[in-house]
């Protein structure tokens, strides 16, 4: 679905840029983010909060997504993309990590797509659970 492949280009771009507003008018008002795997922001303002601690570190980040399924219902859609990293660390080394998300998206009443669910993280936030 071209509309939610827009929304996730645009939110690469803000990541990359460090564009918080931009970054945050992919959210949705009540949106949920998995900042790590067991730490979560909850809602906009926490959300906010999180990019903004994020991005006053002192690193260059470029944020692309090479994959993207889409399963759609109705105002829903379930998305799971293959995303790379790359950047430096304050002291100039180079380094890169790759990672499966999945995302819910929503569907808005101006027909609008924004991200409801953020895990960034995918299957990993289950990787160190027991049984």
């Amino acid at each position: 679905m071209q509309a939610i492949e827009n929304q996730i280009a645009k939110l690469d771009k803000a990541l990359s840029n460090k564009d918080l507003e931009s970054v945050l008018a992919v959210y949705c008002h009540n949106a949920s983010l998995v900042k790590l795997p067991g730490e979560f922001a909850n809602g906009i303002d926490e959300i906010k909060s999180h990019y903004q601690s994020l991005f006053s570190m002192p690193i260059t980040m470029t944020i692309s997504t090479q994959f993207i399924k889409v399963i759609l219902s109705g105002d829903t859609a379930l998305v799971t993309t293959l995303w790379t990293l790359e950047g430096f660390d304050p002291e100039g080394n180079a380094g890169s990590v790759q990672k499966i998300a999945n995302m819910v998206f929503t569907q808005t009443k101006d027909n609008k797509w924004q991200l409801l669910i953020d895990n960034p993280f995918g299957p990993e936030i289950v990787s160190n659970t027991k049984s």
